[in-house]
């Protein structure tokens, strides 16, 4: 067992295998929409909010106040928290 270095519980190697490639695709297109970067990395959803939620509060990334879908329409982002 590893340990997450985000809250610092033990996680499993590929557990963070996934993390990371969820973080690295969240850099390359922080555009796409969560479902469409879980599918294309095999994660659920629910981790890639997570993963985005944590890397916007650091600054690591920008707040987007839409998200594209594989189809081209853009979509408005359903906030769980205030957009400043």
């Amino acid at each position: 067992m590893k340990i997450c270095p985000v809250c610092g519980s033990p996680v499993r190697k590929s557990q963070l295998l996934t993390r990371h490639k969820v973080e690295r695709e969240i850099r390359r297109h922080p555009e796409r929409g969560n479902s469409w970067i879980a599918e294309l990395v095999g994660a659920s959803a629910q981790t890639v909010d997570l993963v985005r939620l944590q890397m916007e509060s650091k600054g690591e990334i920008k707040k987007y106040d839409y998200f594209e879908t594989r189809n081209g329409r853009r979509y408005p982002r359903k906030c769980k928290v205030a957009s400043q």
